[in-house]
């Protein structure tokens, strides 16, 4: 958590000088957790946050394509089986390269980039396998890692540099769930979601 924290305030108290858009981020999404609970189904969550966007370049010459993206994002993740909720809530660090196609006013961009999660709300209701050999998400058996380490990389539209609809998957590379007595495999989080940015200023 120290890491996330410290590495959030490094991309959000840059020097005013270097020319930063900020920018609110609203969306949803659908989450789930691979190999952990086979009958599971996603589920749908909402993810809110703050956006600083940053130019790579600074030339005389600008083509206005590249930047750098960080954000720091609550999203809520986990997945379903019935009635059963298994869910973790994220305080999440995504750092993304975007690439403009155009230096037109409204135009379409690609993203990819690492994203750093930390845990901070859980509900994970006990759920009993009819196949006591079978260890399922929510049982005594798995322990949460709130630590999560991702992958995202996604497309979206710009209009003037100010309004963004982006589309994202982010598929986690780490363990998700550590274990007691029993290995529960490779379980990786994995989220497609769709949200909507708003930049206050922009250098555009």
């Amino acid at each position: 958590m120290k890491f996330l924290l410290i590495a959030a305030g490094l991309f959000f108290t840059l020097p005013l000088s270097a020319q930063v858009d900020f920018g609110g981020k609203l969306g949803a999404g659908m989450s789930n957790m691979k190999n952990i609970f086979p009958d599971s189904k996603a589920r749908i969550g909402i993810q809110a946050g703050l956006v600083a966007r940053f130019q790579l370049e600074y030339s005389s010459y600008r083509t206005f394509k590249n930047y750098i993206q960080a954000e720091l994002v609550y999203s809520a993740q986990g997945e379903k089986n019935g009635k059963y909720e298994q869910y973790v809530d994220y305080l999440t660090l995504p750092v993304m390269y975007k690439y403009y196609l155009t230096d037109s006013d409204a135009d379409f961009f690609v993203e990819a980039g690492p994203q750093f999660s930390y845990a901070i709300n859980t509900n994970l209701e006990p759920y009993k396998s009819h196949d006591p050999s079978k260890p399922h998400f929510g049982s005594d058996n798995n322990i949460l890692n709130k630590f999560d380490v991702a992958f995202n990389g996604g497309i979206g539209y710009s209009f003037q540099r100010k309004f963004e609809l982006n589309l994202r998957y982010s598929l986690g590379l780490m363990d998700t769930f550590d274990y007691k007595y029993k290995d529960n495999k490779h379980n990786r989080s994995s989220f497609l979601s769709f949200s909507m940015i708003y930049f206050f200023n922009t250098y555009y």
